[in-house]
């Protein structure tokens, strides 16, 4: 249920889900057009209520099996974004035609996790409130859900019970070995000879301002993913974070 949500419970929920689709549409549609602002729409997820819904996600109840599930999704969603928005940052000038693919198969499987977890959302809650059709409202009334639009323009996937669990188990796995496949490419490419000194000094390069360049900003974000991939301690047992 929707209990310990706060303030609009399990509506509050899917306006979250739908913050978080919009932006990884976004996403998704700008990696498909070749667009050189990507970086725009990962700063939108990071800075909106779309990077917090998979919080809200965590306190509701789930079945054992759904919740493992969904909790994988959470995690692997914060380590794609957390890839794309470096790989992504700037104009793309340097991101190469296979990153680019990979990038853009990595977001349609965090896209379609979502609109899965949508669904088990809107689900749940249309179940909670059978009546709300018969309540006189006016003005304003964002719980008048409209799915069938959504699902006409493919923004909204209405899934039939026990599905929800497959499908989250195989997107997930798709985004895994894409996220593995990007880490790797992404480590294996060396500094130019240009940052380096001609001393053999072994330090990161420094900004102009004096703090550690992106590119070794970018490196610790792909460690640290790579190390969590790699860790013994399976991603549906971990916590998201945002």
């Amino acid at each position: 249920d929707g209990r310990g949500l706060g303030p609009g419970g399990l509506f509050h929920v899917i306006q979250q889900l739908a913050a978080l689709e919009g932006a990884l549409h976004s996403i998704l549609d700008s990696l498909k057009s070749n667009a050189t602002h990507v970086s725009y729409f990962c700063r939108e997820y990071w800075g909106t209520s779309a990077s917090h819904a998979q919080l809200s996600l965590e306190r509701l109840g789930f079945g054992e099996r759904l919740k493992r599930q969904v909790v994988q999704a959470c995690v692997l969603e914060s380590l794609s974004l957390g890839v794309a928005s470096h790989l992504c940052s700037g104009v793309m000038q340097n991101v190469s035609i296979t990153i680019r693919s990979r990038l853009r198969n990595l977001m349609y499987y965090v896209h379609e996790n979502c609109l899965v977890l949508l669904d088990v959302v809107c689900q749940r809650w249309l179940a909670e409130n059978p009546h709300r059709e018969e309540i006189e409202r006016t003005g304003h009334c964002p719980e008048n859900l409209n799915l069938e639009l959504l699902a006409r323009v493919k923004r909204y996937r209405k899934l039939r019970r026990g599905e929800h669990l497959m499908a989250l188990r195989q997107h997930s796995e798709m985004i895994a070995n894409l996220v593995r496949q990007l880490c790797r490419g992404a480590a294996s490419r060396r500094a130019p000879l240009s940052s380096r000194s001609a001393l053999g000094d072994s330090s990161p390069p420094m900004s102009s301002r004096g703090g550690l360049s992106s590119s070794v900003g970018a490196q610790s974000i792909i460690a640290t993913v790579s190390d969590i991939l790699a860790s013994r301690v399976p991603l549906d047992r971990q916590r998201a974070a945002v």
